[in-house]
């Protein structure tokens, strides 16, 4: 369900494309603040302890957003919940600073679909991460924050069960998904082609350099985002090691044994029929064990939202599966 609270207690921020935080206390309009992000960062204005905060849960937020988690710890506001990147697209005719804020007023999704919801240690985690980003170059820079940071967040563990994955990729990967909630189609909640087009992988194609506005994590382009995704799963594939408890690999082959290996410009990493089938398989599995821990049983549902049967080809996949997880049969 979403986070519901008194309207007349809520404030609602968003910063616009020239930098400003706009706000839109409890039920009045909304209204520009006259201050930048960066000056709001450094001292929140218009909040007392019993303010509720509600924020849209996207990178250009990842700073504010962790901010307020630490005034909430230590009792400065009510509350502090975030909403899907959506929220500045979706039932707007066009964009403005004052339609995002009156569509965050009518923003009553359930979480499980981008709706609001609070803030928890783990999303501190992934914001923390993804301000950090925004300090990495290049794969060479120094990420020993980035992985100390994405060792404490579920998805580190969860990854153990693929071997040879590359710790720092997926750590910056983990960063740019921020929440796969975020991607969710309204008409198919099931499928994950949004997913899969914001990361670059929904094709063969080479994604265009471009950024949309409302992407959660729009100062990273699609290529990039992609080339991510091969780098945490294709660690040393080419070098002689035992592959045969690694799904990925055996998907990969499967989908080689078809489509001859893909050709690819002087500096650019290759990308093929292979790669996007093995891609799509990882982000799948990303995916859904991330919402699997978001969603632990008992659930209001009562139904996992992994499971091995589905997803695995094999038997021994499965078992493999529920004894590294500890899941009954």
């Amino acid at each position: 369900m979403g986070v519901n609270v008194a309207e007349n207690n809520t404030l609602k921020l968003y910063v616009s494309l020239d930098d400003e935080i706009w706000y839109l206390a409890g039920s009045g309009l909304p209204t520009p603040s006259g201050y930048s992000y960066e000056e709001f960062c450094k001292r929140p204005r218009f909040v007392n302890a019993n303010t509720h905060i509600r924020l849209i849960g996207s990178s250009r937020n990842a700073k504010l957003i962790c901010k307020f988690f630490k005034l909430r710890e230590a009792g400065g506001v009510a509350s502090l919940s975030v909403c899907s990147p959506q929220v500045e697209k979706i039932h707007l005719d066009e964009y403005s600073p004052e339609k995002v804020l009156i569509n965050m007023r009518k923003w009553l999704y359930p979480s499980s679909v981008g709706g609001f919801h609070s803030v928890g240690i783990d999303d501190f985690i992934v914001y923390s991460l993804s301000e950090s980003l925004k300090n990495v170059k290049t794969l060479e820079d120094d990420m020993s924050e980035m992985l100390a940071l994405f060792k404490a967040h579920p998805l580190y563990a969860i990854l153990k069960f693929i071997p040879f994955l590359n710790a720092q990729a997926c750590a910056l990967l983990t960063s740019v998904i921020i929440d796969p909630r975020w991607y969710v189609d309204m008409s198919s909640p099931n499928k994950l082609a949004n997913l899969y087009e914001y990361l670059g992988i929904a094709s063969v194609k080479t994604p265009t350099y471009t950024v949309d506005m409302a992407d959660p994590d729009f100062q990273c382009a699609k290529l990039e985002k992609r080339n991510l995704v091969l780098r945490a799963w294709r660690n040393d594939i080419n070098v002689e090691k035992d592959f045969s408890s690694n799904f990925l690999i055996k998907t990969y082959s499967k989908v080689r044994e078809t489509f001859l290996p893909g050709k690819s410009e002087q500096g650019e990493i290759s990308f093929d029929e292979a790669d996007l089938a093995t891609s799509q398989k990882f982000v799948a599995f990303v995916h859904g064990m991330w919402l699997d821990w978001l969603y632990k049983m008992p659930n209001p549902w009562n139904e996992r939202l992994f499971v091995p049967e589905h997803f695995f080809s094999s038997d021994k996949e499965i078992a493999r599966f529920k004894t590294f997880f500890n899941r009954d049969s």
